[in-house]
């Protein structure tokens, strides 16, 4: 019978997921040089990452891991991005004043492309890229990662 008490190892493992996660969000975080990719972000993210979610329930199974990892990943870092986001409508001034290192263009095409409706597509986009992600990586593990043996 599996103990289904958290053990430091399974904080560890959450720890290093986290890190993955934010790595992702980084490296992803890149497609903002193009305004028009700036909105598609939360979108991509839900989708790059679900393998990386799928594959951490799937190997750490307790109960809270997944609690705790959601809060980390999606609560707290997911939140990084759509304040950078929102802070466009509530602080546009000086989120134009401190955007204009990247050009005037490039200002320009993101105050025309950051709007409220714009937003919840953006919000929307960021659940649909989720839940492909989460199907995705459940594909993946299928496929791939339990018959590998990882799992």
């Amino acid at each position: 019978m599996k103990e289904k008490k958290l053990k430091i190892k399974d904080l560890v493992t959450i720890g290093v997921f986290a890190v993955i996660y934010v790595v992702i969000i980084f490296a992803l975080g890149m497609i903002g040089f193009l305004p028009v990719l700036y909105l598609v972000y939360p979108a991509l993210l839900g989708i790059v990452s679900g393998t990386v979610i799928m594959l951490f329930m799937a190997k750490v199974q307790k109960p809270w891991a997944v609690l705790i990892l959601g809060m980390l990943s999606f609560a707290i870092f997911n939140t990084w991005i759509c304040g950078s986001l929102m802070q466009m409508l509530w602080a546009r001034e000086k989120y134009i004043e401190i955007a204009m290192v990247m050009g005037e263009d490039y200002v320009n095409a993101l105050i025309k492309l950051v709007t409220y409706p714009n937003m919840a597509l953006v919000y929307l986009g960021a659940i649909l890229g989720g839940l492909i992600g989460a199907n995705i990586g459940r594909i993946l593990l299928k496929k791939h990662f339990i018959k590998a043996g990882i799992i």
